[in-house]
C-alpha cells in the first residue's frame, strides 16, 4: 500500500528505527487517504541473555501491530487526513531480560497495538479503527535474574490509539473507536539488586485517544466502544534489594486526553464499556532504602479535558456495564526507614475538565452524563516491616466528574 509515494514498509521501518517520517517524504501532503485491513496475526519476540554481565546498559524492546499510519506536515499547512484501520488478527509482543550483572541502565519494553495512528499538524477528517471480535492483544515484559543500576520493566498492550499533534490553527477532529479484543499486559521482575532505581509498569487500554495542541482552536467528536471480553493489566515484582521502587499497573476501557494551551477546547461523544477491567499490581521487596511505591487504576471510561488561558467545554455521554477491579500486595522490609505505600483506585466513569487562567481568562463547563452498572472493586495490602512513613489507600467510585477552573495569580 503507498500513501502519496510513500510505502508502509518504509513507514514502518521508519517508525522502528525512529526516522521521522518527515524524512521520508519529498513534501507534506495536503490529504491523506488511508485504508489498511489486516487480517492476519503480528508477532514479536525478543530474548536478551547475559550469562556473565554486561559493562553498559542492555535493553530488550519487541513491537508488535496490526496496523500504523503515520503523517507528518508542515506547521499550521491545513492537512487532513481520512482513515480507516481494521484488524481482526492478534498483535502479541513479548520482551525478556535474564542473567548476570549489568553495569549500566537495564530496559525491557513490550509494546503491542492492534490498531495505531500518529498525527503531527493533520486535522482528523475522519479517523475510524475498529479491532475485531476474537483479536487478542498482548504485551509481556520480563527481567529475571538481573542486577544492575537501575532496571526499567514496561508493557503497553492497545487495541486502538490514535495520536494528534498540532499548532495554531483551527482543527476538527472526528474519531470513532471500537474494540472487541482481548487485551492484556504484564510486567514482571524477578531478581537480585538494583543501585538506584526499579521501576515496573504495565497498562492495557482497549481504546485510547489523545492530542495536544497550543495556539489552536480544538473541535474533537470522539466516540469509544470497548465490547472484548477482558482487559488486563498485571505488574509482578519480586526482588532483594533496591533504594527506590516504583511498581503500577493500569487498565482501561475507554480512555481519552485532550490538552490545548492558548486556545479553546470542545469534546463530544460518547463512550461504552461492557468489558471487564481490571488491574493488579503484586510487590514483594527484601529491602529498601528510599521508598517503595506500589498502585493500580482501574477504569471504565475516562477522560481529561485541560486547557491553559481559554475556555473549555464538553457535551458527553458515559456508560460503564462492566466490572471495574484494582488490586495492590505489598510485602515487604526495609533496614533503613524506608517509605512505603500503595494505592488501588477503581472507577466506572471519570471526567476531569480543568482551565488555568494564571495568563488569561477561561472557564471549564459543558455537560456531562454518567451512567454505570458495573460493579467497582478496590482493594489494597500492605505488610511493612521496619518502613518509616507508611501510607495505604482504596477507592471505589462508580461515577467521577470535575470542573475546575484555576483562579489567576495562584500558580497553578
Amino acid at each position: 500500500m503507498n500513501v502519496r509515494g510513500i510505502s508502509y514498509f518504509a513507514l514502518h521501518i521508519a517508525l522502528l528505527s525512529g526516522v521521522s517520517f518527515s524524512a521520508l517524504a519529498q513534501s507534506a501532503p495536503s490529504t491523506v487517504l488511508n485504508e489498511q485491513i489486516n487480517l492476519g496475526d503480528t508477532f514479536a519476540t525478543m530474548d536478551v541473555v547475559v550469562q556473565s554481565g554486561a559493562d553498559g546498559d542492555v535493553t530488550s524492546d519487541a513491537l508488535a501491530a496490526g496496523n500504523v499510519i503515520s503523517g507528518e506536515a508542515a506547521v499550521a499547512s491545513g492537512s487532513v487526513t481520512d482513515s480507516l484501520q481494521v484488524t481482526s488478527g492478534d498483535s502479541q509482543a513479548a520482551a525478556t531480560l535474564e542473567g548476570g550483572f549489568i553495569a549500566g541502565a537495564a530496559t525491557v519494553s513490550s509494546t503491542s497495538y492492534g490498531n495505531s495512528s500518529l498525527w503531527r499538524e493533520y486535522e482528523g477528517d475522519t479517523i475510524g479503527q475498529d479491532t475485531q471480535s476474537g483479536a487478542q492483544i498482548t504485551s509481556n515484559a520480563t527481567a529475571t535474574d538481573t542486577s544492575s543500576d537501575s532496571l526499567a520493566v514496561s508493557a503497553v498492550a492497545t487495541a486502538n490509539i490514535t495520536d494528534l499533534g498540532y499548532n495554531e490553527g483551527d482543527f476538527t477532529t472526528t474519531a470513532n473507536q471500537v474494540a472487541n479484543a482481548f487485551v492484556a499486559a504484564q510486567a514482571e521482575i524477578d531478581g537480585c539488586c538494583t543501585n538506584e532505581t526499579t521501576s515496573a509498569t504495565s497498562a492495557a487500554i482497549a481504546n485510547s485517544y489523545q492530542s495536544f495542541s497550543s495556539n489552536a482552536t480544538a473541535v474533537a467528536n470522539v466516540s469509544q466502544f470497548s465490547t472484548g471480553p477482558s482487559i488486563t493489566g498485571t505488574t509482578n515484582v519480586d526482588q532483594d534489594e533496591t533504594p527506590l521502587l516504583a511498581a503500577a499497573s493500569t487498565a482501561s476501557a475507554n480512555n481519552i486526553v485532550v490538552n490545548n494551551e492558548w486556545g479553546y477546547a470542545q469534546l463530544t461523544g460518547e463512550q461504552s464499556n461492557t468489558s471487564a477491567v481490571s488491574a493488579t499490581t503484586t510487590v514483594t521487596l527484601d529491602d529498601w532504602t528510599d521508598s517503595a511505591d506500589t498502585s493500580a487504576y482501574g477504569v471504565g471510561n475516562a477522560i481529561i479535558l485541560t486547557t491553559i488561558g481559554a475556555s473549555t467545554e464538553v457535551f458527553y455521554e458515559q456508560s460503564n456495564t462492566g466490572d471495574i477491579s484494582a488490586t495492590t500486595s505489598f510485602d515487604g522490609s526495609s533496614n533503613a526507614s524506608g517509605a512505603a505505600s500503595t494505592a488501588a483506585t477503581a472507577v466506572g466513569n471519570a471526567y476531569t475538565g480543568y482551565v488555568c487562567t494564571t495568563c488569561a481568562p477561561g472557564a471549564a463547563g459543558g455537560e456531562i452524563s454518567q451512567f454505570n452498572s458495573g460493579t467497582i472493586t478496590a482493594s489494597g495490602q500492605l505488610n511493612a516491616s521496619g518502613a518509616g512513613n507508611v501510607f495505604g489507600s482504596a477507592s471505589a467510585i462508580g461515577n467521577t466528574a470535575s470542573f475546575t477552573t484555576a483562579p489567576a495569580n495562584t500558580g497553578d
